[in-house]
Order: C-alpha cells, then structure tokens, then sequence
C-alpha cells in the first residue's frame, strides 16, 4: 500500500462552538494586547480600529487607510503599523464564515458590534448569502470571542504541502507535522473529521494510521479510499479527554488554532497486475473454442492499451486486445474472450505475454513472471472439429535475384514461390526469412509474411524479401520456411548443411528432404557494405523512481556514435536481453541510445544483467555480444536492487 497526504489550504474555524453563557455586551476592551484593538490605544472603538477596518477590508493603504481614524494617544499610527495589525488577524475577520472577507458583511458586522449592536440590527442586511454563520446569536457569540482574543499568536505547521507520498508499506506512520509557536509556548497536535477514528497523532506530531489500511476492503466513510480528517495545532493546553480529539475544542482556543482538512488518499500502488485468469471453453459442432481472460489492473498504473500473446497448441500464436476496462475502487478490470478457429486443435493455450502501454512507458509481464506471482496462464481445450495435420510444401521454385546492379539506389530483392496442401483443405499462410552470410547470431535475416493466393489449386504463396542495395556478399539461405494452417498447425522447413560438405538442402521439421530444393542463393555485391557494426560503449544504471517503480536505465554508442544513420549502410535492430531473480526476462528489440525499462511495480529485488546484446545494420552485418564479452569490454552489465 502506498499512501498519499493532500493537506487543503482553507482554515477552518470552531469559534461556532464558544458557549452562550459567555456572551455578554462590551463596547470597549481596556487591554491593550487585544487584537481588536488596531491603533492600540488600549481601546476597541467603532469611530477608530472600526473604521481602520473597514477601510483596510475596502483595500485602502497608506494615508487613505488612517487619515482621520486614529486615536490621539495611540500607540500605533502609521499606515505600515496599522496594515500590519489588521493582517495578523487573517481569516479570523471572515466573522459570517464564507470563507471570504468582505467590507460590505464582515466589515459592517464588526462597526456594527463596536457600536454597540445586537440582535437583528447587528446583522440585517449584512450577512452574505452563503455564509454559515448568519444567525445574530452565532454572530455574538464569534463577536466575543474575537474581541478577548489577545496578541498570543496561534501556532503554525511550518511544513504544509500540497501532496506528500509515502511508500513503506510495512509502517503505519504517515506525516511528521513540523510547527512552531511565536512565543515558544507548548504545542498540542489535534484530529478530527469523518475519518478520524482511524488515525492518531503523537505528542509530537507524528500523524499514522492505528492499522495499516487495505486498499482491497476499504474502511472510510465513503468507501473510497479517501479518508478525510482535519489536523490542527494549538498552544492551549488541553484537558486529557481533549488532547487529540478538536470535537470537543471550544471558543477557549478557537483563535490559537492553525487547522487545515486533510484528505489521506491509500492507493495499491505495489503491483501492477492485481489478478489474472485464463479459462476456456471447449469447441462445439458449430463453432471453436473460445479463451477468457479476466485481469484487474491497478488504475494508478493507468494503461492506454493491453495486448495478449496467447500461443495455442500446434504453436500458433496470436495477439488480441484485452479489451475495454471497467473501473470501480481504484481497480480496472479487463474482461476479454478470444474466440479460435472452427479447426482449432485440442491441447494447451497459454498466455506469452502481456504489454501495457503506459504514460511511463511500455511494461511488460513474461508468463515465467506471471506465474512466479502465483497466476494462471495456461488453459486446456477440446475441440470436436479439431485439425491437427500440418501444411504440407509440395513445390519450392528456384530463388531469383534482382537489382544486383551496382546502383546505391536500387534495392537487391530475392523471389521464389510455393505450393502446399493441406488436409483439411486449411491452408492459410506462410513465412519465409533469408539468413545473411554475415550473420553472427543477431538480426541478419531479412523477410517476412509472404503473399498468398487461395483461390488456385494448390494454393500458392509468392516470397518477396528486400534488401539494401549495399547488402553485404556471399551466401544466402532460408532461415526457415513456415506454413500455417487457419486451424493454427505450422509446419517448419529448415535450410541445413547436414553433412558440413557445403551442400544444403531442404528438410522438414519432421526430416523429411524435399527433393530438387533449392535454400541458398549466392550475392556477388560489388558495393557491399561489410564493416561490422561494433559496440563502443555500454552502462546500466538501476534507480526507483517517485512511484516505487524499478527502472533500468542504458546508454550505449555504436562504432562510437549514437545515431542510427551515420554508418555506411545505416543501423536497422539493436536488441537487449536481460535476466532477473526468478527466471525474470527483460528485452528490447528497438533500443534507443538512451532509455529506462519499466519493471512490474512489484518486480522482485536481487540482480538484472545483461544476458546479450546485438547490433544488425541494414547490410544485414550482425555482431553479438554475451555478458562475457562485454564483462571483457569493461562495460557494466548488472544493476542490483536490495
């Protein structure tokens, strides 16, 4: 649980509760400590602190505010002195409590009073319509206590802010309330409001929870995990049925207090992922399985979007919305079915992934993660109609190779096409990626989804793959070759030396060789670009940011700078792999020069370090480097959180 202070800067006043038996009429005051007494001449009078007054409440200064309205013997006479006494009574000139001084209400209250006024001729007309003091009794009895109220300055909270977080989750403590009292006289700390009976305040100040509060099951009145009390200080001293209660505070010390309301908002701020379930429902005759997912999301992580990576049985894979939230306590829920295909195969689903799309950034949770945390992420389906024979290549063409021509601006691309069957009469797609010969274990390949026609018999997939112009030379081959059916079955084809003769064939995933294939082709570029991109330097620095969040910050140069487009042929994909306690993976395939990864708000403490790193340019260069290697390279591969 994380909790937040927000201390709201209107005063609040208790004079309202001065007992009636106190009341009496007095036009004049002869201490001369009293605050009413504006010139100081020992006096409260209308025709003089009166009027000083109501002009000051008019907003004249200097020799329009005491021209004419200042005792002979006063003791104040300036216009400095006397702007200076009528701003240390503050708010408590607010006499009708709208929570505004007026010239026209408060101002005409007050002449009234000193004057001699009581009853309806003290208030009629005067009163503003959203007061809550209009009563002449109520007015009186404030009246009185502001005339007593002597030059003892009340005690202030030095330490007001307008939102103050706390983090701990293990502590009750809340707020350490710093104050000081002009004449160094003994300070009480006070609570009250809806709320209060859920909090205490020490002797000294120290404001906490009696128990920690549950975010889950909310105790405040509103049950809205905002808890609303008042806290006040005071250097009258307090029978011990008081001490820490202002209930019971009359207009004794209405004046020598310094109070302010208080909301104490309690936020689940320590995970991101609240709960998750991942149920199925089995295919029927008609129509195929379907997986629901439910997930309660902390509202303060505030995703924009979710997507879901399931993988279903027979390896195929899918990403899927979450859907639309609802949100209620502080909780977004995510209610989400994902409905497979008529053929879909019986077996296993499970949930991959899940990324948000955060103002912070991009957070994601790997399912070794999710599981770690005690979630559900896998579920079990049948499915009557169910299609688990995979694709089948029954024809390869010979790969052909264009716009090897010597010209930096004409892209060298590389075509074949295929036929394949299918059972079922399912066949859906495929995926086909050539292997650089510069490859290094990085991102030397270059491809993609291939274009399918199924309205011919066999259904023919046509492969396109563009490379740059100044491609790196040498041999070429099929990293793969991946069909799909619509039911999900994916039948890999693999491009190998068997023998280490130099001589590579097409296999099935299966071993089956396709005869007369042809996997590899061979590019003779005489503008090549064959420099190897290299890593120049690279540092990770841990932090927890004002959210309690874990971050894991990077900066790194390639070949010395940090741009993507000052080699020769440009960069195109820098990948980083990171480990964690648990089993915990963190990659980037798109790493900028500079830039923080967002771990799960509840992301374990121990060690993150660099599992790999590789950098790919558009030549299809490729270097990889392992934590060893950059260990050797004096670069800082680990961040430690305790």
């Amino acid at each position: 649980m994380c909790v937040v202070i927000i201390l709201a800067s209107n005063s609040v006043s208790f004079a309202e509760n001065a007992p009636n038996s106190l009341q009496q009429d007095m036009m004049k005051f002869s201490d001369p400590l009293l605050v009413m007494d504006i010139d100081g001449n020992g006096e409260a009078d209308a025709l003089t602190d009166g009027l000083l007054l109501l002009r000051g409440m008019f907003g004249l200064t200097g020799d329009a505010l005491i021209t004419g309205v200042v005792a002979p013997d006063a003791s104040y006479i300036t216009a400095d002195d006397i702007e200076s006494r009528i701003a240390v009574l503050g708010n408590k000139l607010d006499i009708d409590d709208n929570q505004k001084i007026d010239a026209l209400t408060d101002g005409l209250i007050i002449l009234r009073y000193l004057f001699g006024l009581r009853g309806e001729v003290l208030i009629g007309g005067t009163v503003a319509s959203d007061s809550e003091r209009m009563l002449s009794g109520d007015i009186e009895e404030y009246m009185l206590g502001l005339m007593a109220l002597s030059e003892n300055t009340a005690p202030i909270i030095t330490n007001f802010k307008a939102v103050i977080d706390k983090e701990e989750a293990s502590s009750t403590s809340l707020y350490q309330i710093e104050s000081t009292d002009a004449e160094g006289d003994m300070i009480y700390y006070l609570i009250s409001g809806v709320d209060a009976s859920f909090f205490n305040v020490s002797s000294t100040g120290l404001l906490a929870f009696i128990d920690l509060p549950d975010y889950e099951n909310p105790a405040d009145f509103n049950l809205d995990n905002i808890y609303e009390i008042n806290v006040a200080v005071t250097d009258v001293a307090l029978a011990s049925a008081e001490a820490t209660s202002i209930m019971s505070v009359t207009s004794k010390i209405s004046a020598t207090l310094d109070s302010h309301n208080t909301q104490v908002r309690v936020t689940n701020y320590d995970e991101d992922i609240i709960a998750l379930s991942m149920t199925a429902i089995d295919g029927t005759n008609s129509s195929g399985p379907q997986i629901n997912l439910s997930l309660i999301v902390d509202s303060y992580t505030s995703p924009s979007s979710i997507s879901v990576l399931y993988q279903g049985p027979n390896a195929g894979q899918y990403w899927t919305s979450a859907g639309s939230p609802v949100e209620d306590n502080f909780k977004m829920t995510y209610q989400y079915t994902f409905s497979a295909s008529d053929t879909s195969p019986s077996g296993d689903w499970r949930i991959r992934t899940i990324k948000m799309q955060t103002p912070e950034g991009e957070i994601e949770h790997s399912q070794s993660y999710l599981i770690s945390k005690g979630m559900v992420t896998t579920a079990t389906v049948y499915n009557p109609n169910s299609d688990t024979n995979k694709p089948l290549l029954q024809s390869i063409s010979n790969p052909q190779v264009a716009g090897n021509d010597s010209d930096s601006t004409t892209n060298v691309v590389i075509t074949y096409e295929v036929t394949v069957s299918d059972a079922e009469n399912g066949y859906h797609k495929g995926h086909s990626r050539w292997q650089s010969p510069a490859h290094d274990g990085g991102w030397g390949y270059q491809g993609g989804w291939g274009s399918t026609n199924l309205s011919v018999d066999p259904v023919k997939t046509s492969f396109s793959a563009t490379l740059d112009p100044k491609t790196v030379s040498g041999l070429y081959k099929f990293e793969d070759l991946r069909l799909y059916d619509k039911a999900g079955n994916r039948m890999m084809y693999y491009c190998r030396d068997a023998n280490n003769d130099g001589v590579y064939l097409l296999k099935s995933e299966t071993g089956t060789l396709i005869e007369d294939a042809v996997c590899t082709v061979n590019i003779d570029n005489p503008i090549q670009d064959s420099a190897t991109p290299q890593l120049t330097s690279f540092s990770l620095v841990g932090s927890i940011n004002s959210d309690g969040r874990k971050v894991i910050s990077h900066t790194y140069e390639i070949d010395n700078k940090s741009s993507w487009f000052e080699q020769e042929s440009g960069l195109k994909r820098i990948y980083l792999r990171m480990t964690g306690p648990i089993g915990y993976d963190i990659y980037d395939g798109n790493l900028a020069f500079t830039g923080d990864t967002l771990l799960p708000l509840d992301a374990p403490s121990g060690t993150y370090s660099v599992s790999y790193f590789f950098v790919t340019d558009n030549a299809l260069n490729d270097n990889k480097y392992y934590k060893d290697d950059m260990d050797a390279l004096g670069f800082t591969t680990t961040v430690t959180f305790d």
